[in-house]
């Protein structure tokens, strides 16, 4: 097969991780690291379009040692982003920004077709809004709420509404939340009823994580799937496996119900493991029960 079904945009970034205890870990981070592995592995054929500084490109070994193609765009810097963990659930993170990296233009985004693209940026700004209008003219798009919500006050990463939602997320097919950014959202703090809030303001398919379930709402019809991860020390980047493997699952034509289904089994195995999904579709096919 050749062509591109799902091409993920946002920075990388250095991330430094504290867990409740006080370890430290540093590592690799971003939507597209944690999206691009969990698509690629679920057999979706995935292009990766970021933005960093040149003396970072060793960052995007792991993708071309993986078979995972990478178009990036030369920055003043890369982002670094400070995530401080204080629950055993992890649910809950101060995020303090370490290095912003600048905000994509038209031009630093390949031309390749794709069926789906994703933005997956890390701070409000990084994709600016203008240019989502632009990427919907392309494909369907997904959007993650982080890239819209997250914003630089006091030092610290907060979320903060988005005063041009109505105006942009009627363009979205696929809007992914945690129930934080549900909230500010929606003002909602039951997940059902933020998913409908959700869709009332536009995209087509809402996907809402949390620590123990996915629930997507299409068509007026809710799905929800518990997570069963027998340990969280993946934690950081479980939305971003999440919505590429529910993304990669449609892809497949898998209805929303079975979508959502194998989204949570993926991301309770990659809550297993720190770093990216590496393992494999039939591991998630033997963790939803379907061989």
């Amino acid at each position: 097969m050749t062509g591109t079904d799902l091409m993920i945009v946002g920075h990388l970034a250095h991330d430094e991780v504290i867990l409740p205890g006080g370890e430290t870990r540093r590592k690799t981070g971003g939507a597209v690291y944690f999206g691009a592995f969990a698509a690629h592995h679920s057999g979706c054929r995935c292009l990766v379009a970021t933005k960093l500084h040149g003396d970072d490109e060793g960052l995007l070994r792991p993708f071309r040692d993986a078979g995972i193609p990478v178009r990036w765009a030369p920055g003043a810097s890369t982002t670094g982003i400070r995530n401080i963990y204080s629950t055993a659930d992890q649910d809950r993170r101060r995020c303090v920004p370490l290095a912003a990296g600048e905000p994509f233009t038209a031009a630093d985004l390949p031309a390749e077709p794709a069926r789906v693209i994703h933005v997956g940026a890390l701070i409000a700004g990084q994709v600016p809004d203008p240019l989502l209008e632009a990427l919907a003219r392309r494909a369907e798009l997904g959007l993650d709420a982080q890239g819209v919500l997250r914003r630089e006050e006091d030092g610290e990463l907060r979320l903060r509404p988005w005063a041009d939602a109505r105006r942009y997320l009627p363009l979205v097919t696929y809007f992914k939340a945690d129930a934080a950014e549900a909230e500010v959202l929606t003002g909602e703090t039951d997940l059902d009823r933020a998913a409908r809030a959700l869709a009332g303001l536009g995209p087509r398919e809402v996907v809402l994580t949390h620590a123990s379930a996915v629930r997507v709402l299409v068509g007026g019809e809710l799905h929800t799937a518990a997570l069963s991860p027998r340990s969280l020390v993946g934690r950081t980047g479980r939305g971003d496996s999440c919505i590429a493997a529910y993304l990669a699952a449609r892809l497949r034509g898998r209805d929303p119900a079975w979508a959502t289904r194998y989204a949570a089994a993926l991301t309770s195995l990659k809550l297993e493991r720190d770093g990216p999904f590496c393992g494999t579709r039939e591991q998630v096919l033997a963790r939803m029960g379907d061989q």
